[in-house]
């Protein structure tokens, strides 16, 4: 559903998605238990998993909106909050870098959730022009609900929410009348990542604590995974004719 006005547009969206009978595959370093269980397997070797027979199932909302509050002044939101599950059971193979087959398991998914993107994402944020084709911006984002890229388990690992804040300053620069309207420069400062927030973008396996482990966050240190880019700038300049 969609309502616009001269003041404000928003709209609103329910989604029920079934897929079924899905192939993914994801691939893991071997650990000191994965040497033990399967001895042709050297620390740091990789381990490749295939998951057949997936089925998933993602309900959720969406909104977003944009409100003009001031003439020179917009401001923007969006919310989407998401359920994303595994469902019964799935065949998973692992193969080693050589893809010779290690093992082929049978096992209960059914209500693990669905890794590598994060399920629960908000934000708000704001454009105001200073003055005529001079404007700043900038955006708040949270995310939440971000499981471990391991594809389909039974107990995944949820990874610490995070925010993140982009700001940017536009410039357009007038500079002639093209047969297609005014031609003009653009130029463009934007940062990413504003006050360099330290956070865990991806885990590539689902380790969980334990009265012995080392943690971070509240995350098993022995765990493999990304931390995501620190602040981040880029300048454009974009001659539009």
């Amino acid at each position: 559903y969609t309502f616009s006005s001269k003041y404000l547009t928003a709209s609103v969206n329910g989604y029920r998605t079934s897929w079924k009978d899905r192939v993914t595959t994801t691939t893991t370093t071997a650990v000191a238990a994965d040497v033990a269980k399967y001895p042709s397997l050297a620390l740091g070797d990789l381990i490749h998993k295939t998951d057949q027979g997936l089925e998933q199932i993602h309900t959720g909302v969406e909104l977003d909106f944009v409100a003009k509050v001031l003439p020179k002044l917009d401001l923007t939101g969006f919310a989407s909050f998401g359920n994303w599950e595994y469902q019964n059971s799935v065949v998973s193979t692992l193969r080693d870098d050589g893809f010779n087959t290690l093992d082929v398991i049978t096992k209960d998914v059914d209500g693990g959730k669905v890794g590598d993107a994060a399920q629960t994402t908000y934000g708000l944020g704001f454009k105001y022009e200073i003055f005529d084709r001079f404007s700043i911006d900038a955006d708040w984002r949270n995310y939440a609900k971000l499981y471990s890229n391991v594809g389909a388990i039974k107990n995944n690992l949820e990874l610490p929410n995070y925010d993140l804040v982009d700001s940017g300053i536009s410039y357009k620069l007038l500079i002639g009348n093209g047969d297609s309207g005014f031609e003009s420069i653009a130029f463009r400062l934007n940062v990413n990542n504003v006050f360099d927030e330290v956070y865990l973008s991806e885990l590539t396996t689902a380790t969980p604590v334990s009265s012995t482990s080392t943690n971070y966050k509240g995350i098993n240190v022995a765990n493999t995974g990304f931390f995501g880019l620190g602040r981040t700038w880029n300048f454009s300049v974009r001659f539009n004719f």
